[in-house]
């Protein structure tokens, strides 16, 4: 028995993962087996007790059930044996309801729901939808037009003919039984494995988010400790300066001094933020810009004006970005706005860039000053980073601006 199924369905449950398709290609082999052997024994049977009108029908389904067998082995496909194997019931039980006047059509209401149940459970709920309509409207013929004439002419009938109507009724309720059970059982089973996959998934996810909020730990640790570092660097740099009298010299450390501390504000608002896969670009842009400000001015009064239209920068540009912001403010203030002035930040996306102009109204620079300084060779390297280009425009006491185009993916 075994080898026999291994030779019809054996490859298709072997390459099959899904128990729903399993159920399917198991359902279509009992059902056209054991059809086959309660067909042929009933062919028998009616061949031996003379009854010519159960044995011929009987006869065509064995062979259908059979031909749906290695159907379904060539084919490899359950959809289209199902399909045929559908067809060549339909075709057999209403062409026997039809043309076959020499017994009793009973048991067709049996044999329709047991193809309904087959359409339903192999081709999916609409297939089962069309085959129930179309066998009802079949039927609704029969009875209109030929089911009198069948009740009248079963009088005539021998009396082994209602011993195969028990026999055929005993088949078909064997078979929706069978039909049922499978159906029932493949969806308890499909619970069971959705269950177990669920909980398997459960405990994935929350692996996975033990190891993301570890990662956001250890992440926010590092920018503490680089923070920590430049904190220390830059205490050395204070200390090593007070010893300096060359002024020139000492300009040099304090202009060091200040940019170590920028570095170490862009990485204390990094270990801040609750999510640092994605920052939220105005919260820290407006307190690291305020920072920044009060960071490098001494008397100055400067309004900062910040305008952000895009939610979220991936952490990847937010590093360059803000000590970009921290060079183009150092440079403002130093060099650009004397008592009062404006500085004013917008970011916009422009395609999939994102579009960063940076404005003050300082005194503005010429084209060999902005070139000469160390301030646009760090601006350079940042903008590297993010694999960015720009635009500087600078005009003698009308200020500059800054216009960086940064990918965003």
């Amino acid at each position: 028995m075994d080898k026999l199924k291994y030779f019809f369905i054996g490859e298709l449950l072997n390459n099959e993962a899904n128990p729903y398709e399993k159920a399917k290609i198991e359902t279509n082999y009992c059902f056209s087996f054991f059809g086959f052997i309660c067909f042929f024994s009933v062919f028998l049977i009616a061949f031996f007790i003379e009854a010519y009108p159960v044995m011929i029908p009987s006869g065509v389904s064995a062979f259908y059930c059979i031909t749906h067998l290695f159907v379904l082995k060539f084919t490899k496909n359950i959809r289209i044996s199902s399909i045929i194997f559908t067809t060549l019931i339909f075709t057999i039980l209403f062409g026997n309801m039809y043309f076959n006047s020499n017994t009793i059509h009973f048991g067709g209401a049996f044999w329709m729901v047991i193809l309904i149940f087959f359409a339903a459970f192999n081709l999916g709920k609409k297939g089962g939808v069309v085959v129930a309509a179309i066998s009802l409207a079949a039927y609704a013929i029969f009875a209109a037009f030929f089911l009198h004439a069948n009740i009248l002419e079963a009088t005539t009938f021998p009396e082994v003919i209602f011993y195969s109507l028990g026999l055929e009724a005993t088949i078909a309720v064997f078979i929706i039984s069978y039909l049922l059970n499978t159906f029932i059982k493949t969806n308890r089973q499909i619970a069971e494995e959705l269950k177990t996959s669920n909980e398997h998934l459960e405990e994935q996810n929350k692996l996975v988010n033990e190891q993301h909020y570890e990662k956001i730990i250890m992440l926010k640790e590092i920018h503490h400790r680089v923070k920590n570092n430049l904190q220390v660097v830059s205490s050395m740099l204070r200390l090593q300066s007070d010893k300096i009298s060359s002024d020139e010299v000492k300009v040099i450390f304090d202009d060091a001094q200040h940019r170590i501390q920028a570095m170490a504000l862009v990485h204390q608002r990094m270990y801040q933020t609750e999510n640092l896969a994605k920052i939220d670009l105005a919260t820290y842009i407006k307190e690291l810009a305020t920072d920044l400000t009060s960071l490098h001015s001494t008397n100055q009064d400067v309004k900062l004006d910040i305008d952000t239209n895009i939610p979220e920068l991936n952490v990847k540009n937010i590093v360059p970005l803000g000590l970009i912001i921290n060079e183009l403010i150092s440079n403002s203030l130093k060099h650009g706005i004397k008592t009062t002035g404006n500085i004013s930040l917008s970011f916009n996306k422009l395609g999939g860039n994102l579009l960063f102009i940076y404005k003050d109204n300082g005194i503005g620079f010429d084209d060999e000053t902005l070139k000469k300084g160390f301030g646009m060779e760090l601006i350079d390297v940042f903008a590297s980073q993010m694999d960015s280009n720009y635009q500087v425009k600078s005009q003698i006491d009308k200020g500059l601006s800054y216009e960086f185009n940064i990918p965003l993916n």
